[in-house]
């Protein structure tokens, strides 16, 4: 009787190593992505994006020194994704990157239309590339879909303005 149950605890371990064993590879755990985040490596590539942002950031002030400094900000996020294509295909995580995303606010007094082409055109001289439509563009085009909108409020819309612009290489990615 004895070594029938130590054959049914047997078992039973291997039942549950079997379960465990597939679960495990088939829904591997998440890497650390808090871990990583935190990690000196990251520091590293930290402190190198910050002095190449920091440089692209003395450049664009340089490109247009008519703007007044109107503050910055910088957003730091670490991620990593699970890859399943199919259902029941095994989950794979992608490396942990991390990037981070700085922007600077420039102010000026001026007309919004003809400020924006003259920052557009100095950009483009320094060698700053729009990465889609540039602003000024981008302006006109949501003034005239705003002209041919209906109102909604019937209160006035402020003008405001984005864009992105590329100088070579302005992002970090560490795995």
């Amino acid at each position: 009787m004895g070594a029938l149950a130590a054959v049914g605890v047997v078992l039973v371990l291997l039942i549950v190593w079997a379960c465990v064993s597939v679960h495990d590879y088939l829904d591997p755990a998440m890497p650390d992505v808090h871990g990583i985040s935190t990690s000196a490596e990251v520091a590293t590539a930290d402190r190198a994006a910050t002095t190449r942002l920091d440089d692209a950031l003395a450049q664009v002030r340089t490109a247009v020194p008519w703007m007044t400094d109107a503050g910055r900000s910088a957003d730091d996020l670490c991620s990593t994704n699970d890859n399943v294509a199919f259902i029941g295909e095994r989950r794979r995580w992608a490396p942990v990157s991390c990037m981070r995303t700085s922007a600077w606010f420039g102010a000026f007094d001026g007309s919004l239309p003809e400020e924006l082409t003259r920052i557009n055109r100095a950009l483009s001289r320094a060698g700053w590339t729009p990465q889609a439509t540039p602003m000024d563009e981008l302006f006109r085009i949501d003034q005239t879909r705003m002209a041919t909108a209906s109102p909604s409020s019937g209160r006035p819309r402020p003008a405001y303005a984005y864009g992105s612009y590329r100088k070579g290489i302005n992002s970090c990615t560490s795995r």
